[in-house]
């Protein structure tokens, strides 16, 4: 399949209104379709205080992981930080440990 050879336009003069409204949806479409790669950077606002209240816990990480229906393995590489956890996962564990899910 060959690609298309596109060629390149500059413009010398002001855009008329019905060519900036063009020129604008096609921008939000292209955003839209392609969002740049640098995001918002990522936010542990669940993981952080889920590990400090498993650290803070007198419960064993082998008994919370039962009661929490999750392997333990599985919750000793969350508290390392190799994995996360299914968000059912994350609130069964913050509710043995007395904890709430608030929305921001």
């Amino acid at each position: 399949m060959a690609r298309a050879k596109f060629k390149r336009i500059h413009r010398t003069g002001r855009l008329t209104s019905q060519q900036a409204a063009r020129d604008r949806e096609i921008r939000r479409k292209v955003m839209e379709e392609y969002p740049p790669l640098e995001g918002a950077p990522v936010s542990f606002l669940l993981s952080d205080p889920l590990c400090e209240a498993i650290d803070a816990s007198r419960k064993s990480v082998r008994r919370l992981a039962k009661e929490a229906k999750v392997s333990e393995v599985v919750l000793r590489q969350f508290l390392n930080g190799e994995r996360d956890l299914r968000l059912t996962t994350a609130e069964r564990l913050a509710q043995i440990l007395d904890l709430m899910l608030v929305p921001t």
